[in-house]
């Protein structure tokens, strides 16, 4: 008798044939093939399609998840004039693809067998980026062939303008939009075309959350259903958003419900089920945006209590929902976590530099309304992005067997969104699975090397790098930081670097705030720091840098807050600051500074505050 997969699955009884090429031997047969089709195009003048080749395959994001989108059609495939050699050559390159989805795909039922649902799940959309065609692939994630186009049954994005008033909003007939995605329903009164774009990115939200939370929603037993013929069935309800024209318009709406409405970027109401937006075009608005409808779908998908987290256990609900703030979104694909995610630079700041900071058992312990009352309120948040990033991201290389704690964190995400867990559900799951505490664990989790940074690609969009404490951080990683031109904050306090590893930075083209306090910088990297216009916070504590050198900070006319505490400045490199008119604090404490310095620079720059 021939067993379907899903009772192998239930049998647990299968050994993995020997023959089977590891996903090792896949990739790396797939990388030999490419290189030899690229190589070919060189030979035959083909310069655009060997670039395409090449760069083909998606190189890893550091540490990062790197999940895969669901394309409508192949975006490589030539335009039908092209020429017969650029066809012979998509036509292999195809080929190749398709035999590397064939090999995916039996990798993936390899991987439901061995009870790796969540991967198994992921892989069948890098199947349909190989493949958009795999019959089966697609199948299994909901779709079917409608006159040459794959759709899922019944689900096709709408635009509509209603003939009615907005019964909540009083928006007039006809001025504002109804725009129906796969998962999501959208009420804006900016425009369709906005309408129909953020309908596009929560759509990519949720296939990034489906396939990251895979157990969360799903399970081995369902998906080998699938792959034995079945298919899931239709979406089973629409999330609800509004997206606002103005940010007033939003403020007013929902400041009598939430009094600091003023302070977000938008909020998920638990008990309307419904997330405010409105039009914001920043990466802030955008992480926030993640992070609202993340809590939707965690909330809704099960139809869970409004109780969640209501007497303990809350730190994870916001902590996931920062998580889904290091949502990046590439060209056909998104990654999520990464040592440069925003909000684990905040926890590794707090982790390394405060001393202050609250147990974790503490953190378990609190409920909703108990944490949001906390005056400190930011580092417990930080402290809850942190550990979410670690039981989501530990590195499997870095620990044992039972030291992997992702599928056991969404076991507990789950009991607390079914109203079934206690105040010692985690403990019970992760907390302790070895012979040493978590706490060992969570520090080198933070802890960052030169080869974690190396791990980054060149011109990574990485906006906020917290390194400080790092002294295994030296220039080697400068050298790779300096291509990041979105970065704004970067902290190499107590770090190994020197002015050769500084002088990278000048690629640095938007950073804001950097420290470089506690280093054995010298006069020479601050010349290169004046060349970094955008700067506005500047840190050189503790470091042997001379008046000669602050002369080089005049062109800062950005800068305001200047820390040179513990330098050998004196009131003659402080007057070389007189032209910065934008300047607002100076610390200046145990300097060779004097009052009567002081008071000069005072005469160019009256409002600046000198603390020495």
């Amino acid at each position: 008798m021939q067993l379907t997969t899903a009772a192998i699955l239930i049998l647990s009884a299968v050994t993995m044939q020997a023959e089977a090429p590891s996903r090792a031997e896949i990739d790396a047969r797939f990388q030999a093939q490419l290189s030899e089709l690229a190589a070919k195009c060189d030979e035959v003048k083909l310069p655009e399609q060997a670039e395409l080749t090449r760069k083909w395959i998606v190189p890893r994001y550091g540490q990062a998840n790197l999940f895969y989108l669901v394309p409508e059609s192949d975006p490589l495939q030539p335009d039908g004039d092209a020429s017969q050699l650029v066809q012979f050559w998509y036509q292999k390159f195809r080929s190749i693809r398709n035999e590397h989805a064939d090999a995916l795909y039996k990798h993936a039922q390899e991987m439901l067998i061995a009870k790796q649902g969540a991967k198994s799940y992921q892989t069948l959309h890098e199947v349909l980026r190989e493949n958009p065609d795999h019959t089966d692939a697609r199948r299994i994630l909901g779709y079917a062939n409608v006159n040459g186009t794959w759709r899922r049954p019944g689900v096709v994005t709408r635009a509509k303008q209603p003939r009615y008033e907005h019964p909540k909003f009083g928006w007039p007939a006809k001025s504002f939009w109804q725009i129906d995605t796969p998962h999501f329903q959208i009420m804006t009164n900016l425009s369709e075309a906005e309408g129909l774009k953020l309908g596009e990115r929560l759509e990519i939200v949720y296939s990034a959350w489906e396939q990251m939370f895979f157990s969360y929603w799903s399970n081995e037993l369902q998906l080998a259903g699938y792959f034995d013929g079945g298919s899931p069935s239709p979406v089973r309800k629409k999330f609800e958003v509004v997206l606002f024209k103005t940010r007033g318009e939003y403020v007013n709406y929902l400041e009598q419900v939430q009094p600091r409405i003023g302070i977000t970027l938008g909020i998920y109401q638990f008990d309307e089920e419904k997330v405010y937006l409105f039009h914001d075009e920043s990466e802030a608005a955008h992480a926030t945006w993640h992070h609202e409808v993340s809590h939707q779908l965690f909330q809704e998908y099960r139809s869970a209590s409004k109780d969640v987290g209501l007497n303990f256990n809350f730190w994870a609900i916001e902590g996931v929902a920062m998580y889904m703030e290091s949502l990046r979104i590439f060209d056909g694909y998104v990654t999520l976590g990464g040592i440069d995610a925003t909000r684990l630079q905040f926890a590794r700041n707090r982790y390394f530099n405060d001393d202050s900071r609250i147990s974790f058992a503490e953190l378990v312990s609190l409920g909703r309304s108990e944490l949001q009352k906390r005056p400190d309120i930011g580092a417990l948040y930080s402290e809850s992005a942190g550990r979410t990033h670690y039981y989501l991201d530990y590195p499997e290389d870095y620990a044992p067997e039972s030291q992997k704690w992702r599928e056991p964190f969404i076991e507990y995400l789950k009991e607390i969104y079914l109203g079934r867990d206690t105040v010692h559900s985690l403990g019970d799951k992760v907390v302790y699975r070895g012979r040493i505490g978590t706490e060992t664990f969570y520090m080198n989790f933070l802890s960052v090397f030169d080869e974690d940074i190396l791990a980054l690609p060149q011109g990574a969009p990485t906006t906020d790098l917290v390194l400080g404490s790092m002294d295994t951080i030296t220039d080697a990683a400068l050298a790779r930081i300096g291509t990041f031109e979105k970065l704004r904050w970067l902290d190499l306090t107590k770090t190994s670097i020197t002015d050769s590893g500084i002088a990278h930075l000048t690629g640095c083209r938007s950073l804001r705030d950097l420290s470089i306090a506690t280093t054995h910088i010298s006069d020479r990297s601050l010349a290169t720091v004046g060349k970094l216009k955008t700067l506005e916070e500047l840190d050189i504590s503790g470091t042997p840098v001379t008046d000669a050198g602050l002369a080089h900070l005049s062109s800062l006319s950005n800068l305001k807050v200047l820390r040179m505490a513990v330098t050998q400045i004196t009131d003659e490199g402080l007057l070389k600051l007189a032209g910065l008119k934008d300047l607002e604090m100076i610390d200046a404490r145990q300097t060779r500074i004097t009052p009567q310095g002081v008071e000069r620079l005072k005469q160019s720059l009256p409002k600046v505050v000198v603390h020495h």
